[in-house]
């Protein structure tokens, strides 16, 4: 994305989908990055010969502590690294410009240990952030917990992957609402969701939007509790569906403020290129 007035770029969907049925219901699409890293490139291929100008990387379970139920705790850096590079790669040969967005997503609870720490989601950060710049991204979507202590510090964390990668890239955030097992205080989720973004417009991020995860609350419905403390660029989940994609383009005063638009296949994305849907906001820099 350049600047604004252009047509909202389209995105593929993150790659893992299309991957899963080769490693099975229980094995780890990420690790595809070390073992079949030309078949990763393959799906990638697809969505930009289909006219992708942003695709994501294959690293939305990199986080160590979600790796290390494969006993692949230490290579995290590595799979994250190798997603970014591969993606970098099909991007540079592309006959059009395409941008790749480092697909990050940090737990609030794992199996086992139960929640994460703001330490644990600080170092995560840090370590996935760096890996993902490293390798090449124009920018790093990071999917977290919506509660703003654990908010500041994973932002702090990607700070510090950046500097340790020697290049600073945009950071759009996607808010996910952290729920405990077993019990939905929507009063208190909604609080957090607020605190969450005026933590994100102080930190001055690129981008922000909602995930529900398990809530039956769509991201527009959610993003009622964001809005009135934030007014940037919204960023969507590289696994929005239709109907949420339909009703932010279809409002006003929402449409032309959207990153980029998802597409769920490359048959959906070449059908949607076709429609002018708002003017995009300038978010994503092409590197040198």
């Amino acid at each position: 994305m350049s600047g604004g007035g252009e047509r909202i770029p389209h995105a593929a969907p993150a790659p893992a989908a299309q991957l899963a049925r080769w490693v099975g219901q229980d094995g780890c699409v990420e690790a595809l990055n070390i073992d079949r890293p030309k078949l990763v490139m393959k799906v990638h291929r697809r969505f930009v010969k289909a006219g992708a100008e942003i695709i994501f990387t294959n690293s939305g379970n990199a986080a160590p502590q979600l790796l290390r139920n494969f006993r692949m705790f230490d290579e995290a850096f590595a799979v994250s690294y190798l997603g970014a590079e591969l993606a970098r790669t099909v991007a540079d040969e592309a006959a059009h410009r395409v941008h790749v967005i480092g697909d990050v997503r940090l737990p609030s609870r794992v199996p086992v240990t139960g929640y994460m720490t703001e330490d644990e989601l600080g170092s995560a950060a840090r370590c996935l952030v760096s890996a993902q710049v490293a390798g090449g991204v124009d920018a790093v979507l990071l999917d977290l917990p919506a509660r703003p202590a654990q908010l500041a510090a994973a932002l702090n964390g990607a700070r510090w992957g950046m500097s340790e990668a020697k290049r600073a890239v945009p950071l759009l955030l996607l808010l996910r609402p952290a729920m405990a097992p077993g019990q939905v205080d929507r009063e208190r989720l909604y609080d957090e969701l607020s605190g969450a973004a005026v933590v994100a417009a102080t930190a001055r991020v690129a981008a922000l939007g909602v995930n529900p995860g398990d809530l039956p609350e769509t991201a527009p419905d959610l993003l009622e509790h964001v809005l009135p403390f934030w007014n940037g660029t919204i960023a969507l989940g590289p696994a929005a569906d239709a109907a949420t994609v339909r009703a932010l383009c279809e409002n006003p005063l929402l449409g032309g403020r959207l990153a980029f638009l998802p597409s769920s296949s490359p048959r959906d994305l070449r059908r949607v290129i076709k429609t002018s849907l708002g003017s995009a906001a300038a978010v994503i820099q092409r590197r040198n």
